[in-house]
């Protein structure tokens, strides 16, 4: 979503939520989610908290999946970090310039006309979590 609220409630089984500390699950059988709403108990069932990198990546992620564009050195900046910090799939970003998905201006990268169908690809790039995943419910192409 692009909604700017801290706090997003997720409803229903398997649902996410995300506060300003982390994400939660609610249970993915729907027979437990509906036990635990029928005994008025969250069924959240699991985790995340973020850390400093987590937020920083987050932000970078929002805008290219939002705004089909991203400030590298503006959110470097508001964090604190190196914009050289910012890109973890080099590799992939190069392929994405290649090919004409994106342009890189000075620090900015631009989603090119008629490539928005490639966000997820672009956004990443910038995630620290996706080469440590195994398994993933919609990958990027």
């Amino acid at each position: 979503t692009d909604d700017c609220a801290e706090t997003l409630i997720g409803l229903g089984a398997s649902a996410i939520g995300r506060t300003p500390h982390g994400f939660v699950q609610n249970a993915v059988a729907i027979r437990d989610y509906l036990a635990c709403v029928a005994e008025d108990r969250l069924a959240i069932v699991k985790g995340y908290a973020f850390t400093d990198d987590d937020r920083f990546r987050a932000d970078i992620i929002e805008r290219v999946m939002c705004d089909m564009a991203v400030d590298l050195s503006q959110i470097a900046l508001s964090h604190g970090r190196d914009p050289q910090t910012a890109i973890v799939d080099r590799r992939r970003l190069e392929s994405l310039i290649a090919d004409g998905a994106i342009t890189v201006d000075d620090g900015r990268v631009f989603v090119s006309h008629g490539a928005e169908f490639l966000v997820r690809s672009v956004a990443a790039a910038f995630d620290a979590h996706l080469a440590r995943s195994v398994a993933t419910h919609s990958r990027a192409v």
